[in-house]
């Protein structure tokens, strides 16, 4: 039943954006390195990809990989056109031959609208501070009393390994497992995957905006989604972290693997799930043949499907199947509508006000945001618009 409610995967990368502005201020060393030469984004180091080169987009285009061929939509309204770009916040060197597939679209653009403007926020040390501030526990307690002991030691031993020094781990002890949990993500990202959150390619993006004095614009309030999972119990993180550790291994061929999968184009805006014959035969006792046919072909959004569960399971079925209590899905479920309807219907609103707005904008979200019956692609085609995914080359 996990492939039907991927927690820990959908958290860590939703959160991504957090990772990319927050954590790449954190003082590291590295495996191996000294802090004076960890890593962080050199506009030097990657001129190819943020410049403009003396070329044209048909030359330039040619010379990416042809298995590179991520998804992009058009919406158009009373003459102005929008493209609809799902991003992905992490990645790899190739995210700049991404760069070069949808720079002359971009070009073509007043503005490019994204989740949070990351480079306008890691310039403001205030900005940094006011969110860090937010992860901030503010009742007395420290990390000590929301970790078990054996995590706490666990945790602490591999953010070690990962470059953090002692005293930089003894600052963050005063801040939620939220933000622990992103630690371990992004050093995870580094070892494990070899991906960057340098790479992700808002960032991308952005930098070429800027660049080319294209308007950037936030399609959220600045920092509107922070801090929406300190909502989840302490139970929930223990669980995750742990996770994370434990299955470092498998947690990293996922998320490449599903790098990879954007990186072709080869997701489905309207997945078909997947589902285990132990799980399917599970649920045949609390839903009928067709909800579970309606389930497996994405009729209901995931928040639909955890509330069907939790209102239909016994507690004991629930707790074996999920590994978490009622009480705690339901406070998952909040996260979830918060976290993923709510943001995707301001952002399906939004990209009607750009339409009035501006004559040409490029529209880049996260690609979860994108998909599933309360998908922004979704809520477009049924407020009357028309989406057209159009080929990248």
């Amino acid at each position: 039943m996990k492939k039907i409610l991927a927690f820990g995967m959908t958290i860590v990368l939703l959160l991504g954006l957090l990772s990319g502005c927050i954590l790449r201020e954190v003082p590291r060393t590295g495996w191996g390195e000294t802090e004076e030469t960890g890593q962080t984004f050199d506009s030097a180091e990657t001129e190819d990809v943020t410049e403009t080169e003396p070329v044209s987009e048909t030359e330039e285009v040619l010379t990416v990989e042809e298995s590179i061929r991520p998804r992009i939509w058009r919406v158009r309204s009373g003459g102005s056109t929008l493209y609809l770009f799902g991003t992905i916040h992490l990645g790899d060197e190739r995210n700049g031959e991404v760069l070069k597939l949808v720079k002359g679209k971009l070009l073509s653009c007043e503005a490019l609208a994204v989740e949070l403007d990351v480079v306008a926020e890691e310039s403001s040390s205030e900005s940094l501070n006011e969110i860090l501030e937010l992860y901030a526990l503010k009742d007395g307690t420290t990390i000590r009393d929301h970790l078990s002991p054996e995590l706490y030691r666990d945790v602490t031993e591999f953010l070690r390994q990962g470059g953090l020094d002692s005293r930089t781990l003894r600052q963050f002890e005063r801040y939620h497992p939220a933000l622990w949990m992103e630690l371990v993500d992004e050093i995870l990202a580094d070892t494990e995957m070899t991906l960057d959150y340098d790479w992700g390619m808002d960032r991308l993006l952005i930098h070429t905006a800027y660049e080319n004095n294209i308007k950037v614009v936030e399609v959220e309030e600045a920092g509107a989604h922070y801090g929406v999972e300190l909502g989840l119990p302490d139970a929930f993180f223990e669980k995750e972290i742990r996770s994370l550790l434990d299955e470092r291994e498998e947690y990293a061929r996922d998320v490449l693997e599903l790098y990879e999968e954007w990186l072709r184009g080869d997701w489905d805006t309207d997945p078909v799930i997947e589902m285990e014959e132990e799980d399917e035969k599970i649920l045949s006792e609390y839903f009928t043949k067709q909800e579970i046919e309606d389930i497996k072909n994405n009729v209901y959004s995931e928040t639909q499907i955890l509330r069907m569960l939790i209102e239909r399971l016994p507690e004991d079925v629930l707790i074996e199947e999920t590994e978490y209590t009622s009480e705690e899905l339901k406070m998952y479920l909040k996260y979830e509508e918060e976290m993923m309807d709510v943001r995707n219907e301001i952002m399906a609103d939004q990209v009607k006000n750009y339409l009035k707005q501006y004559k040409n904008t490029f529209f880049a979200v996260g690609a979860a945001h994108m998909d599933g019956p309360t998908g922004v692609i979704r809520l477009l085609q049924d407020a009357g618009y028309t989406v057209e995914e159009i080929p990248i080359r």
